[in-house]
């Protein structure tokens, strides 16, 4: 399975080291302005090329996003 994190704050953090300690997990990908080395990244929602090739994915951005973020997830 592959999962997409939308937000590293706290929640995006957390929600990162639970998903990495499932063994079901193959790839972790984030969407965040911050620089991390290592990780797959985007820096916005709009930037993720094919959101079909995600199994799971959690918003843990600010909840004020969260409604606009879960309408293009739904459109696209």
């Amino acid at each position: 399975m592959k999962a997409l994190i939308i937000g590293y704050g706290s929640i995006g953090k957390r929600h990162h080291d639970v998903l990495r300690h499932i063994d079901a997990i193959k790839a972790i990908d984030i969407v965040t302005a911050q620089t991390l080395s290592g990780m797959t990244t985007f820096p916005t929602l709009e930037n993720v090329e094919n959101l079909d090739d995600y199994d799971y994915i959690v918003i843990a951005s600010e909840t004020f996003k969260h409604f606009v973020q879960l309408e293009y997830l739904e459109k696209n």
